[in-house]
């Protein structure tokens, strides 16, 4: 009889059972919040026997899958370590970390600071970046790597002065060999585009190539802005998506929902001010957050202000109905184009470990040279770091064949994948072996029957239900060497708060009952070449979704 794997049970509900609780007498204001409910109840999301639920946590040290290996996955290393021998290919994403910001906000889990009387700071940073950036110059050139696009985050590197921001740039263009017409993003915000000096810094920008201008507005009303510390209210958010587009064709701005004080109504008026506007690019993200984040605490100590699960959904229903009539094109569940022409090109490079991507800065991640490697945190470590060794590595993960499978799983299943396609890249002997030993196959059975995904042969896409799942679902398919480095660090950091996030452990730990499941046929495979063609039949069987 076969033993279908037990999933990861996602429930916002276990040990934290006092959030606010839907009523659909007082949270139905509207014909949109009604057609959400509806469809929520027509998709069977209420029913209780459902056992993968929407997060409130991180998957793994992100609010989203956006990086595989996660962030809490990687080890102690050194540059050394990730780079014995330079193995770069030809094309290269470059991505510089602004370590400052303006406000420190409640849900935020980036390594910023405020810069405030922190001038030669800002400016000590500033010189490290660039030696940094000529450091990996150097790698690229004797690679012979192009640099395929740019994107400037943090933080908010509008923060900076014209002057220091003109001097990143004209760094990077003057070190580095740019492809023609490269995608280049810079990261702002409303506080910092409608200050004095606001427009003229974008239109330096723009001037030197910068093709894309995104912004965290997070919300439109004053209420949830307070809450979350943003320090400016809806008119400075709406003024500042005006002033940038006038200045950039391609604008995206970032709304999250299920912040604190948030409800279906403030969802409702976010969408409206969506229609006003009409930016090129939203990117609709949901809360999820990592214990060193304020909202972290709140969300133990003040359940009461944060929605329930049901309420998230419905709420993520009536995003999905309005955008869709606004005329917005879904890419998957956070990004929405109102032409493909809009899409962001870099998010589908920092979620695709087959491509590769050098970042720069404090905490910055890199996937590149056959690892995953990530850059030491805080300001101060980091300026000290590239003083002494020219980079600044602290922790990786070799991208080995395996881990490169279940990434390509795990940042596949947004858009959907074809287990053949994978099996190619991958091999078809190495791709056999981890479909049983990641119990691919026993997870997809339990997902479709849950009606999260479908599937067609080897082809597997997320059903309309899915897509409202689509971060849990993919979290699935994490490795179990991933999962056991999860689990163990998620005990290693226990605190008073530990009975409260032991559903999360649960979730991180789940991985250890597939790795314990395999020891069976990793054994078989220690002892077992496919040299016949019984045993290439075999591996050929396993590769298929409805082989048993």
């Amino acid at each position: 009889m076969t033993n279908i794997v037990q999933l990861p049970t996602y429930n916002v509900h276990d040990g934290l059972q006092d959030f606010r609780q839907f009523n659909p007498a007082t949270d139905l204001h509207s014909d949109l919040a009604g057609h959400a409910y509806a469809a929520y109840q027509e998709l069977g999301m209420g029913d209780p026997r459902r056992t993968v639920r929407k997060s409130k946590f991180d998957m793994g040290g992100s609010h989203t899958t956006v990086t595989y290996p996660p962030l809490f996955a990687l080890q102690p290393s050194s540059a050394g370590d990730v780079w014995s021998v330079n193995r770069l290919g030809s094309s290269v994403d470059l991505y510089v970390h602004i370590a400052f910001c303006e406000t420190m906000c409640t849900f935020c889990p980036y390594d910023v600071e405020q810069p405030f009387r922190k001038e030669t700071k800002v400016e000590q940073y500033l010189k490290a970046v660039k030696q940094e950036l000529s450091a990996y110059a150097s790698k690229l050139a004797e690679a012979d790597a192009r640099v395929h696009s740019i994107y400037i985050g943090g933080g908010t590197p509008t923060v900076l002065s014209v002057a220091q921001l003109r001097d990143l740039v004209e760094h990077m263009t003057s070190f580095y060999d740019l492809e023609g017409g490269l995608p280049f993003c810079v990261e702002g915000s409303p506080l910092t585009i409608t200050a004095p000096e606001g427009r003229e810094k974008l239109e330096m920008l723009h001037a030197h190539g910068v093709t894309r201008l995104s912004m965290g507005v997070q919300s439109f009303d004053d209420l949830v802005l307070k809450n979350t510390a943003r320090a400016y209210d809806s008119e400075t958010a709406q003024a500042a998506v005006s002033i940038a587009m006038a200045v950039f064709d391609n604008v995206n701005i970032d709304l999250i929902q299920d912040l604190r004080g948030q409800t279906l109504n403030h969802i409702e008026r976010d969408l409206e001010m969506v229609a006003r506007l009409m930016p090129p690019s939203v990117t609709w993200y949901n809360q999820r957050v990592t214990p060193d984040v304020a909202d972290f605490k709140l969300m133990h100590r003040r359940k009461g202000e944060y929605d329930d699960e049901t309420t998230s959904l419905i709420a993520r229903l009536m995003i999905f109905e309005r955008m869709r009539e606004l005329g917005y094109c879904r890419e998957y569940g956070d990004k929405f184009v109102r032409d493909p022409r809009f899409a962001d090109g870099f998010k589908k490079t920092r979620s695709n470990v087959a491509t590769e991507l050098i970042g720069i800065g404090s905490s910055a991640y890199s996937h590149a040279n056959g690892f995953f490697f990530r850059n030491v945190k805080g300001a101060d470590e980091y300026i000290a770091r590239v003083a002494q060794e020219g980079v600044s590595i602290a922790q990786a993960l070799p991208l080995t064949a395996e881990e490169r499978f279940a990434g390509m799983i795990v940042h596949g299943l947004k858009s959907g994948i074809d287990l053949d396609a994978i099996a190619v890249q991958i091999g078809n002997w190495r791709a056999a072996h981890f479909m049983r030993k990641h119990r691919v196959h026993e997870k997809l059975e339990r997902l479709a029957g849950e009606g999260l995904v479908r599937v067609a042969g080897t082809a597997v896409h997320l059903t309309e239900r899915g897509r409202l799942l689509e971060n849990e679902v993919a979290r699935m398919f994490y490795s179990p060497a991933v999962e056991k480095t999860l689990s163990r660090k998620v005990h290693a950091a226990a605190s008073p708060l530990w009975r409260d996030l032991l559903p999360l452990a649960a979730v991180y730990a789940a991985g250890l009952s597939f790795l314990i499941a395999s020891i069976g046929y990793e054994a078989w495979l220690d002892t077992h070449d496919p040299q016949t063609a019984a045993e290439h039949q075999k591996m050929a069987e396993m590769l298929s979704i409805n082989g048993t």
